[in-house]
């Protein structure tokens, strides 16, 4: 055990660079906007799912870092189609369970899989090879989290890299007894690639909101 006079000491800062400026990291909390009852898309309207949220919004808020996480799968002949290469969902598998251990890092509580906005692949990934998955979050709404997940793959024998897949998925953060959505931290962005990030999310949830009331419309006979 070390001394007393070490266990003292204040927690280790993270330590950056002599002369590096650093700005203050910014809390975003992506909007709320509702419209005229029943139009909003959040259940708010009869016949909507009940989306309302149990809990404050916490204070405190949680940086990019803290929940980002990387998996390695080998692609073993198990997980692969007739071509001998990864099946696509086993892809979307890993690439689900990556984005769930972002949004569960982030909210601390039970998480489900609202939507996959996009799922690109972009090249193979052939029996043998490594399947390197990397998730971070780039967008926090009230109870909701999009997560970005890349899939590059690596040959085992010439180290070479490539990127095959990106998503964009959406979680919902649960309270752990009522089951019901229940509000999730703040996100914290340090760096300009998080901004730009995060500016482009929002753009891609109003996007989501559009495509969500173009199909409610569509199915009740309500649209112009």
């Amino acid at each position: 055990m070390r001394s007393g006079a070490a266990a003292s000491e204040p927690p280790a800062q993270r330590r950056f660079p002599a002369g590096c400026a650093r700005r203050a990291p910014i809390v975003y909390h992506a909007p709320v906007r509702c419209g005229p009852r029943g139009t909003c898309g959040r259940g708010h309207g009869r016949g909507g799912a009940d989306t309302r949220v149990t809990t404050e919004t916490p204070t405190t808020g949680r940086t990019v870092r803290d929940s980002e996480t990387t998996m390695t799968q080998l692609v073993l002949p198990q997980h692969a189609n007739v071509h001998g290469t990864l099946l696509g969902g086993t892809a979307m598998h890993w690439i689900d369970l990556a984005a769930a251990v972002v949004a569960n890092r982030h909210s601390r509580r039970p998480v489900v899989t609202a939507s996959i906005d996009e799922l690109s692949f972009l090249a193979p990934v052939q029996v043998g090879q490594l399947a390197l998955i990397q998730a971070h979050i780039t967008l926090v709404d009230r109870s909701s989290m999009e997560i970005r997940v890349d899939v590059d793959s690596e040959d085992l024998l010439t180290g070479e890299r490539r990127h095959t897949s990106t998503a964009f998925v959406t979680f919902v953060a649960l309270d752990p007894v009522t089951r019901r959505p229940t509000a999730v931290p703040p996100l914290l962005l340090e760096t300009d690639a998080e901004r730009a990030e995060h500016t482009r999310a929002l753009e891609r949830r109003r996007h989501r909101l559009e495509r969500r009331r173009a199909t409610r419309e569509a199915d009740t006979g309500t649209g112009p």
